[in-house]
């Protein structure tokens, strides 16, 4: 596997993360509030989640820009 073939690889999995955390930030309020009865877990939860969510699409941009960057040093050849 060639380095854009695998970069290509890598971000399928960072998307498929990145749109797991950012479900469920989307998920009914009430499972929350099952999960976390205080207040300020179910706040920080969310936020963390939303905090790997925003990473993962950093790392999901890093693989896009390396797959890009390898076409384009190819293409030149």
């Amino acid at each position: 596997m060639d380095s854009p073939e695998m970069f290509k690889a890598i971000m399928k999995y960072e998307i498929l993360a990145r749109d797991v955390y950012k479900n469920i930030t989307e998920i009914e309020p009430y499972i929350i509030e099952e999960l976390f009865p205080d207040e300020n877990d179910q706040k920080n939860f969310l936020k963390e989640m939303e905090h790997i969510s925003k990473e993962e699409e950093g790392h999901r941009q890093i693989c896009e820009e390396r797959v890009g960057g390898f076409k384009t040093i190819r293409g030149k050849r």
